[in-house]
């Protein structure tokens, strides 16, 4: 750096570091300003420097996201193929078991086949006249069970009467027609409930209700649904299921 004329000639002439206060002072003022400068310099290159970094910061995070994405899609994709695979394999061991199972299956059919046929062969070759009497002895016991239940539907009937009734004229309740008593109360015509009062529909139903239950138990029938006599309040619902007479979830 070249330095500055002097105002004093001593410093000037003598090329050395200046004596009086005067150049002291000056000299002093050149240094301060080149150090701001030198300063100003710094903290913009600084300011540049940790822009720099930053900007590298965010795409070597980018880059390493990028990354750990990459091998995480491989991995997923590697355990997606293998899973692919074990799913194959499965199946086909699912497959060879149905076919093994089907054969052994079809095996013991036939075996059971086999066995039902000398079975009732050998009985038939040994034990004709046991045969004939359990045949006899099952024939009687049928019929005997069906003169039972035909006894005890007529007395069922004879509880609870039943009879068409063709009623011409108006009644005093304001309904008329041909209906259906039981125990002198009108069942509902078809599938109406309004074709009869509110009081004798619910007592014919009623009745209907202790019916079905008595006829159902005698004679060892299935129903569909399930009914509790409670003469004006029964109920009929609908069973959970065959083995289950709890009723479902809609009455």
């Amino acid at each position: 750096m070249n330095r500055k004329s002097s105002c004093c000639a001593i410093c000037e002439n003598s090329n050395r570091a200046s004596i009086c206060a005067a150049c002291v002072n000056n000299r002093l003022n050149e240094y301060s300003t080149f150090l701001k400068t030198l300063k100003n310099r710094r903290n913009l290159l600084y300011s540049r420097l940790s822009e720099v970094l930053v900007a590298k910061g965010k795409a070597d995070d980018q880059l390493n996201w990028r990354v750990h994405q990459k091998e995480k899609l491989a991995s997923l994709r590697e355990k997606l193929h293998r899973n692919k695979e074990q799913l194959i394999q499965g199946k086909a061991k699912i497959e060879r078991i149905s076919c093994d199972l089907s054969v052994k299956y079809g095996v013991l059919e036939s075996a059971r086949s086999v066995l039902e046929r000398n079975r009732v062969e050998q009985l038939e070759k040994f034990y004709p006249n046991l045969i004939c009497t359990q045949s006899l002895g099952h024939m009687a016991i049928t019929s005997e069970l069906l003169h039972k239940q035909s006894v005890v539907i007529k007395l069922i009937c004879k509880l609870f009467p039943q009879r068409r009734v063709d009623a011409d004229d108006e009644r005093k309740d304001g309904f008329s027609g041909r209906y259906d008593q039981i125990c002198n109360a009108r069942l509902p015509r078809g599938l109406d409930p309004h074709s009869v009062p509110s009081e004798e529909l619910a007592a014919s139903l009623g009745y209907m209700v202790q019916l079905l239950n008595l006829v159902v138990r005698n004679l060892a029938a299935p129903a569909l649904h399930n009914s509790g006599f409670a003469g004006s309040c029964s109920l009929i619902w609908q069973r959970d299921s065959y083995w289950n007479a709890r009723p479902t979830s809609r009455r």
